[in-house]
Formats: C-alpha cells, structure tokens, sequence
C-alpha cells in the first residue's frame, strides 16, 4: 500500500539536485509529490518497502537525512573497495574500468612515441637529457588529465551545483599546475604561467559548465590562479631539488583527480560501458597530442632569463 513520506534532505542545493533525486525516487517505483532544494525537504509517495532502498540510494548520491549519522562515508575502506570493484570489473565501475584501460594503453603507446621521437630528433638538442625528466612528467600529465575529463562527461548528465564547482575547480587547478609548472620550469614564468593558465582554463570550463555558469567560472579562477602559481614554484625551486619536488607534487596532483573520479561515483552512481563517450583511438590520440604540444613549447618556446636547468 502506498503512503506519503517528507525526508528532510542535506545536501540539496539547487534545481540540478530535485532532477537528480527526482530521477532516484522514480526508478525505484515511488512519485515525488513536492521538493524544495532551499528547504531541503521532499515529500514522496511509494510502498514503504522501497523507502529503505530510495533513503539508501539518496545518502549514497550525498543527499542524506538530517540529523543521520552514517560515519561510513569517511571510512577509507569505501576508496580501496572501489579500486578493487575497477580492478574486477564490476559493473557500478564499467566505465571506470574501460577509461582506466585506455589510460595504461595510451601511457605506453605516448611514451614509446615520445621515447623514439627524442633519440631520433631531440637528444642533440641543448639541455636534452636535462629535459628527459620533465618529458616523462608530460605523459603522465597528458593521460591522467585525458582520463579525468573523459571520467567527467560520463558523470555530466547527473552532476549537482556542489558537485559541478567541485569539479570545475579541480580540473582547472590540477592540469593548470602541472602544465604551468613543467612549461614554466623550461621556458620561465610568462610561457609557463600563459600555458599553464590556457590548460587550466579550457579543462576547467569544459567539465565546470555541466553545472551552469557557476561551474564554468570556478573552473576560471582555478586554472588561472593554478597556471601561474605552477610556473612560479618551479622557478622557486630551481636550486632546490626540482625535480624531486615536481614528481612528489605530481603524484599527489594524481591522486587528487582518482579522489575526483572516485567522489563522482559515490555521489552520481555507477556508469555502464555505453556511458563512456571516447574510443581508445580518440582518448590515446588526444594524449599524445597534447604531450607532442608540451614537448614542442619546451624545446622550441621562447625561454624567459631564469629557466632550468
């Protein structure tokens, strides 16, 4: 027997958030009779048994009920049980699994590329071997960026106000800083700091705009302030282990877009194989053009006065 039942919402901002449990309420069988993203309230109608499934559903999306107190969506476990569910393949991560697939195939493919590419035309150049470090962070900035975009688009159609600037930000922060910082590094701070920001910028709007012009604009100040501040610190850091501090920051800059893809699944839900929009082609050609566009600025841009190495 059906029957009303108001929950009392956190984390219900705005229209974008109503569509989303809207969506929730009603492929589990139940009606939404009246929902208010400011009040954070909705009243629903379905049979009680499904109530549990739809509360569930919702805390997993980030919608809980007031006043709950669900302490397990600190605990790290939930990150390792959803490397493992990529690593098996399961099907809340299909579309994790296929980009996480294209990502070790186009780090090797770019990586042979960029390899032959450097003994057959670079490694005569001034500073080649220098620059050998920095081009192996190039791979790896160019295919974890490539990954988190395309993780993104899958996540586009569901993606809250909260969400959409939390995403925005980062990827306008995290490939800002590492295109700033390695161009920067080469090429001094007005390369780098122009690159950096143009990087950080157009990744930024790309994946902040899902959610309107509050995405896209946070995604505007990130890559502006993470393209510049990358250039900066790599000229800081000249005499001071460099390239040491460019791989550290590097890594956790990676860890920082899986805890992205990672926050897209938990809040949005699992995405099917037909839901990724890239074709190993397209996500492995995309890498190496814009690892090729790296290269090229490093070894042919304009050098500012103080430059590694």
């Amino acid at each position: 027997m059906s029957s009303e039942y108001r929950l009392e919402l956190s984390g219900m901002t705005c229209g974008a958030c109503e569509g989303i449990i809207e969506k929730i309420v009603g492929r589990n069988g139940a009606t939404v009779n009246e929902i208010d993203a400011n009040s954070g309230f909705v009243r629903i109608t379905g049979e009680e048994d499904v109530l549990t499934r739809i509360k569930k559903e919702l805390a997993d999306r980030g919608f809980r009920e007031k006043g709950s107190d669900d302490g397990s969506r600190g605990d790290p476990q939930r990150v390792f049980a959803y490397i493992n569910s990529i690593l098996r393949v399961d099907k809340s991560v299909e579309a994790e699994a296929i980009l996480t697939n294209y990502a070790l195939t186009s780090l090797i493919i770019s990586g042979l590329a960029i390899a032959i590419g450097f003994m057959l035309f670079l490694k005569g150049m001034p500073n080649s071997m220098a620059y050998a470090p920095l081009l192996v962070l190039s791979v790896f900035a160019a295919v974890i960026t490539t990954f988190s975009y395309n993780h993104a688009k899958c996540y586009s159609d569901g993606i809250s106000c909260t969400n959409g600037m939390m995403i925005g930000m980062i990827m306008g922060m995290i490939p800002g800083f590492m295109v700033g910082a390695i161009v920067g590094a080469t090429n001094g701070i007005f390369v780098g700091s122009v690159a950096g920001m143009l990087a950080g910028i157009i990744m930024g709007v790309k994946v902040g705009k899902c959610c309107g012009i509050m995405g896209a604009l946070e995604g505007v100040m990130a890559g502006l302030m993470a393209g510049l501040m990358g250039a900066m610190l790599s000229i800081m850091a000249l005499n001071d282990h460099l390239i040491a501090f460019l791989y550290i920051i590097f890594g956790i800059s990676g860890a920082i877009l899986i805890g992205m893809s990672y926050l897209l699944n938990r809040e949005i839900g699992g995405r099917e194989a037909g839901q990724v929009k890239t074709s190993i082609v397209k996500f492995t050609a995309t890498s190496l053009l814009l690892t090729v566009i790296m290269v090229v600025l490093i070894f042919f841009g304009p050098k500012g006065p103080i430059v590694y190495p």
